[in-house]
């Protein structure tokens, strides 16, 4: 059994025993009381973890500080590790009992670009819509708002009453390229995916 504690953070107090992951938040007299116990061998009786049995895999992120544990296709639980994320994983890798199997993967470019790719798509949605409305208001048309008509077209039609048609262009070609800049980085820069598995299928 071995346990780690951080003064803050979402989980302040972390504990891998042979068949089981603690991750708790507790405050700080409390942890306090927590770390008397842990120092003389005993788990807390107030701490509920999850048994390794329960988990398919175990997955981090090169560089970040958060551990996956992967229940099944849609279900996971995420333990902020802090400053402790690489010694907790090595530990769960070698340190255990239950040996799982260790892999590491290239992270996918849509996964990377993913954020980038969807801000530059609804700015393209709302350049289109702003521009249009802005054309025709140059021409003399008006709009009036009926109902509902949605965030994209409530600031699709904000957009063209503020900035007309020439702005909404400068506005479309600013953060379009400021989202190109974020997806060439994201293909520039590969990510890894360690993983520990637990169960095959």
């Amino acid at each position: 059994m071995k346990y780690w504690v951080s003064k803050s953070g979402n989980d302040k107090l972390i504990v891998v025993s042979d068949d089981v992951i603690y991750n708790f938040n507790p405050g700080l007299n409390q942890l306090y009381l927590f770390e008397e116990e842990l120092r003389q061998g005993k788990i807390p009786k107030k701490l509920t973890g999850t048994p390794l049995s329960y988990i398919r895999s175990i997955s981090s992120k090169v560089g970040s500080p958060k551990i996956q544990l992967n229940y099944g296709k849609d279900s996971e639980l995420l333990i902020h590790a802090g400053e402790h994320k690489k010694e907790i994983f090595s530990y769960l890798k070698d340190g255990l009992s239950l040996q799982p199997k260790y892999v590491l993967e290239e992270e996918s470019f849509f996964t990377r670009a993913k954020n980038p790719l969807i801000m530059l798509l609804i700015t393209l949605g709302v350049v289109i819509f702003s521009y249009d409305y802005a054309k025709n208001m140059e021409l003399g048309y008006t709009y009036e708002i009926r109902g509902r008509i949605g965030v994209l077209g409530g600031l699709s039609l904000g957009l063209a009453e503020i900035l007309g048609s020439e702005g909404v262009l400068f506005f479309g070609t600013l953060i379009s390229g400021i989202s190109t800049v974020f997806i060439w980085k994201a293909f520039r820069n590969k990510g890894f995916i360690e993983k520990l598995i637990y169960k095959t299928n």
